[in-house]
């Protein structure tokens, strides 16, 4: 049986095959298998624990609620399969290059 709950789902919007949503306290068990994949975060400072993973949804969210926009939460739109984030986020940290939107 399908679960259908998944495929259900609200997207803001969808490309093909994929669709593009806000963050729940419903991704945090497959985010976190994400971002503790050594592969996946090869290019990312360090793998992110359960911890830290909850911190960053809850700072995705924060920041599309004020901004508008944030990294997505990206689903295979055939399976409901979670495999990441696309989007954007404004960056004010302290370099020569903010503040900006990055691409993500």
């Amino acid at each position: 049986m399908k679960n259908t709950t998944k495929l259900n789902k609200k997207y803001i919007f969808k490309s093909e095959r994929l669709g593009f949503r806000n963050w729940t306290e419903k991704d945090l068990t497959e985010f976190a298998k994400i971002n503790a994949d050594l592969d996946v975060m090869e290019y990312f400072p360090e793998p992110l624990t359960e911890n830290e993973t909850s911190d960053f949804i809850t700072r995705l969210q924060n920041h599309y609620e004020k901004n508008g926009y944030n990294y997505f939460a990206t689903e295979i739109l055939k399976t409901g399969e979670l495999i990441g984030f696309i989007g954007f986020a404004y960056q004010d940290y302290e370099t020569e290059f903010t503040p900006a939107t990055d691409i993500g």
